[in-house]
């Protein structure tokens, strides 16, 4: 990512202040601090948030307008917010059913240290992370490597049907086969622990040197064999079969990585409604592992909306979500209600 998320830092105490911009910027998070917020507000200059983190003292409300302005504009209304008080016990419900209505995605108690902000923000902030050293490659990778470059030479001066590997009167359907195969060895992601950019390119080569040896075998294929089945466009096979890498990685469980793949599938066919189901789904939960569960369920929701006939895994985990915070509710009732009866 070559922006940065903004976060806003409301705190009157400036030491503290301080502290708190200096965690989010090494997370790659631009932060906008003031003392109040109104005065937080002015300088916001119409930047989105994503993250919101204001001190609230249990007796002190001068904040409270001002931020429910605040979560009512564009640039506040989906951002998180997380509450850091001194308050605990009594004044701290008291704090809880009044800030209640500002969608508090969760309170940290002070004096809070550094680290434990850091794994808090990363809980609903999607941060920019450093990336890791590229590992070595694979014996199975540096051998595909190896036969591409071999490949790559000889296909320069072959003609269309010594690429695919077939005799030149080959049918439609022996021609879509080959291609398919020749493409499946040879595909840029079929080699996941690429670094390079030179083996990166190669593979890019050879897969346009197979697209167009293919196109020029099927152009001059016999009229007969025309009406048989023909391979999907290039683009759209690869999109497919990323697609399909990306849901083995979830169902791997990660879901990063599906992630990945799917962010290009999505930039070449943003109206595909499968692909952007899978992307909100697999979206949802990566943030429900994280314990985000307010993000999740704006992803969860999202994918339900657009959920293709059959798919029900987005509901189910909005079922399990609410369950969840129906018992979370039940037991805090039962805990107040004992909590009067000894009074």
């Amino acid at each position: 990512m070559s922006w940065k998320q903004t976060a806003l830092v409301i705190d009157s105490v400036s030491t503290r202040r301080k502290d708190l911009e200096r965690v989010l910027r090494r997370d790659g998070i631009e932060p906008v601090s003031a003392p109040t917020a109104e005065e937080a507000v002015e300088r916001l200059s119409g930047k989105e948030l994503a993250l919101i983190a204001v001190v609230i003292e249990p007796n002190d409300t001068s904040n409270f307008a001002c931020l429910a302005r605040l979560r009512e504009l564009p640039i506040g209304s989906q951002a998180a917010l997380i509450v850091l008080t001194t308050g605990a016990g009594a004044a701290l419900q008291r704090l809880t059913a009044m800030i209640r209505p500002l969608r508090v995605t969760g309170f940290l108690p002070l004096p809070l240290s550094a680290e434990r902000f850091k794994v808090a923000v990363r809980r609903v902030v999607e941060v920019k992370r450093v990336p890791k050293r590229a590992s070595k490659p694979t014996a199975a990778t540096l051998t595909t490597m190896v036969e591409a470059r071999m490949a790559y030479k000889r296909m320069v001066g072959q003609a269309p049907h010594e690429r695919l590997r077939i005799s030149a009167d080959a049918t439609m359907e022996q021609i879509r086969e080959a291609y398919m195969r020749r493409m499946k060895r040879f595909h840029p992601t079929t080699v996941q622990e690429l670094r390079a950019r030179d083996d990166a390119r190669l593979l890019r080569d050879i897969h346009d040197m197979l697209t167009q040896a293919f196109q020029a075998m099927r152009a001059a294929a016999p009229v007969a064999n025309a009406r048989q089945p023909t391979p999907p466009p290039p683009s759209v096979a690869k999109d497919h079969h990323q697609a399909q890498a990306a849901r083995r990685f979830a169902d791997a469980g990660d879901y990063r990585r599906a992630l990945k793949l799917l962010k290009d599938v999505i930039q070449r066919e943003p109206d595909n409604a499968d692909y952007r189901y899978m992307w909100e789904l697999y979206n949802g939960l990566k943030y429900l592992e994280t314990g985000a569960r307010v993000l999740a369920r704006r992803r969860f929701e999202a994918a339900a909306a657009i959920a293709p006939e059959g798919s029900h895994r987005a509901s189910h985990e909005l079922a399990k979500l609410d369950a969840a915070e129906h018992r979370i509710r039940a037991a805090s009732s039962s805990f107040f209600a004992r909590g009067r009866t000894k009074l």
